[in-house]
């Protein structure tokens, strides 16, 4: 396995337990208001969750070795915006979870586990001919969409079939708007005046801006929320704009120059969805530095 391989799967483990205490503590504060039925099906689920997280942390440390799992801070967990918004973040006793709070959490963790599971296929894509790797990612993208299945089934079981469906959908809905902001955070949002001389029908492929998308991770959900961006701008003002996206994937901190001075060359955007926070601040530092946008 190559450096940045084992710095996502380390990165990766350390998540996993992390979330292994989250489901932890949800299990103590469930709603007092909760049917018999209702708080079995849940505490089923967060039994399985957290298995599920203690055997993908084995699975990783059967390829990658002793990797250091230990909670020395907080892991930055993209999904945690998600529990923000959606007023579902947890809590400490005696305090309780209310009802809608916790269908939020769980609604929250089954997307969580369909982008894991994306992000996995692609891992187990991009190693190739490497059995061992490709096997073992392929493995956690199918572990990952059983247990969002099964979420899913204890959700309907206590809560009932509407809620359920609702809350998906808003998670997924709130999902894109945090995605979206990212995307605007790193400069890529552009003033509608900018563009109030502009005639022409469309943009042409040639003479489109670049945009570099940069990684620590597959870069998968920051090249579809581009492309998406892409799509609505298209729907909304009926003129297609290609983009010329070029994605870097699972980069690490000695990378980062390089990538930038080839953004500078030709002027492209650098949009950076980077989880470790040494190489998040690189980048910043950088990018400023060569005055990269």
């Amino acid at each position: 396995a190559g450096v940045d391989e084992e710095n996502f799967a380390r990165r990766q483990a350390q998540t996993f337990r992390y979330l292994k205490t989250c489901y932890k503590e949800l299990a103590k504060v469930m709603p007092a208001a909760l049917e018999r039925h209702a708080e079995e099906s849940v505490q089923d689920v967060l039994t399985c969750l957290r298995d599920a997280c203690r055997s993908d942390v084995e699975d990783l440390q059967e390829v990658f070795g002793d990797l250091d799992t230990s909670l020395k801070a907080v892991p930055k967990y993209y999904y945690s915006e998600l529990r923000h918004r959606l007023k579902c973040t947890l809590i400490q006793p005696p305090k309780r979870m209310t009802t809608s709070a916790t269908i939020s959490f769980m609604a929250i963790e089954v997307v969580a586990g369909l982008r894991c599971a994306e992000r996995f296929e692609l891992l187990a894509r991009e190693r190739g001919k490497a059995a061992v790797g490709s096997k073992m990612w392929q493995r956690l993208s199918g572990n990952a969409r059983a247990s969002a299945v099964k979420v899913v089934a204890g959700m309907v079981r206590a809560f009932g079939e509407a809620p359920v469906v609702q809350a998906l959908r808003d998670s997924l809905r709130e999902e894109q708007c945090v995605a979206r902001e990212m995307l605007e955070s790193s400069g890529g949002a552009k003033d509608m005046d900018d563009d109030l001389d502009e005639d022409d029908e469309a943009c042409d492929i040639v003479n489109a801006r670049p945009v570099f998308v940069v990684s620590d991770c597959t870069g998968e959900s920051a090249e579809r929320t581009i492309t998406a961006a892409l799509g609505q701008f298209e729907h909304c003002f009926e003129r297609s704009c290609p983009a010329d996206i070029t994605t870097f994937r699972f980069v690490n901190t000695t990378m980062i120059r390089d990538i930038v001075m080839a953004a500078k060359s030709r002027s492209a955007m650098v949009v950076y969805t980077l989880v470790d926070p040494n190489a998040n601040s690189k980048m910043v530092e950088i990018c400023q530095e060569q005055e990269v946008q």
